[in-house]
């Protein structure tokens, strides 16, 4: 049996899940470049050009879009690169882990402000949020247990698979329901406020604000449940990285617009701003 054949045989599986995995990454990276070259215009002049005191809403922008660039770039040195060592592996794989994580944490805390924003700065709501917010410690405490199980060996594919993993079951989708289950309540307090106010005249400032509620939550929360069911269901390592960076890039894509759609909105109706919410932005 000829070498070719032999390898087939053995990391077929491997193979045809790394193709696929890296499809899925090339596809989150055009997502990601862009989303950010259609929005540029619009972020050069509500973050970049704002003449006022530099804001911790603005920083929260700025680290949802470019965070986004950094565990992109690195997944693609891990991905691609076939001169990596096994040890390289494991620091790129974990370097990226850590800055997606990082990264969901804060478009998470965007999607939390924002809530609390179209409830007009409710007390109650603020304890949810922060409630929610607490999820960061055992998600921290799954992430850490799963990235200190994996092994990375050399792979005998480099050209084709230049980092293969290998390890216990993977515990990540606990992390991810944890997202699952915060976007949820995100989604249920939006469509109660909704439907509270959905008599009212709404002015753009707050048709914005709904609009983005809904059908970003929406979306996250969907991706989340398909990323939840692969690394539930499937026994493939590589597999596990199928919809990771997928929702990643979402995260930082419809976060960075939530903001961006704000400023827009305030700058149509400013005197309107600070009444109607505590997250616009500025």
């Amino acid at each position: 049996m000829s070498l070719p054949l032999v390898i087939s045989e053995l990391f077929g599986p491997v193979v045809s899940d790394a193709v696929l995995v890296k499809y899925f990454h090339v596809a989150s990276v055009a997502l990601a470049v862009y989303d950010y070259l259609l929005m540029l215009p619009v972020e050069i002049r509500y973050i970049w050009k704002d003449q006022q005191t530099f804001s911790w809403k603005q920083a929260l922008y700025l680290l949802t879009r470019y965070l986004c660039f950094v565990d992109v770039s690195i997944l693609s040195a891990f991905l691609f690169d076939a001169e990596l060592s096994p040890n390289s592996c494991g620091i790129l794989y974990r370097t990226a882990a850590w800055f997606e994580f990082s990264g969901i944490i804060v478009a998470e805390v965007i999607l939390l402000l924002r809530t609390h924003a179209i409830w007009q700065g409710s007390r109650t709501i603020l304890y949810i949020i922060i409630s929610l917010s607490s999820v960061a410690i055992p998600g921290a405490v799954v992430m850490y247990l799963d990235m200190s199980t994996l092994k990375f060996p050399v792979s005998p594919i480099p050209t084709i698979v230049p980092c293969i993993s290998s390890g216990e079951k993977s515990i990540l989708y606990i992390d991810y329901a944890l997202v699952l289950g915060v976007e949820f309540v995100v989604i249920a307090l939006t469509i109660c406020i909704g439907l509270k106010q959905w008599k009212e005249q709404l002015n753009p400032m707050a048709t914005v604000l709904y609009r983005d509620a809904f059908t970003f939550s929406s979306i996250l929360f969907a991706t989340s449940i398909a990323n939840v069911t692969v690394l539930a269901g499937t026994s493939s390592i590589a597999l596990h990285l199928l919809l990771l960076e997928p929702q990643r890039v979402l995260h930082s894509v419809l976060t960075s617009r939530i903001i961006l759609h704000l400023r827009i909105a305030s700058d149509d109706t400013p005197e309107e701003v600070e009444t109607l919410s505590t997250f616009n932005a500025t």
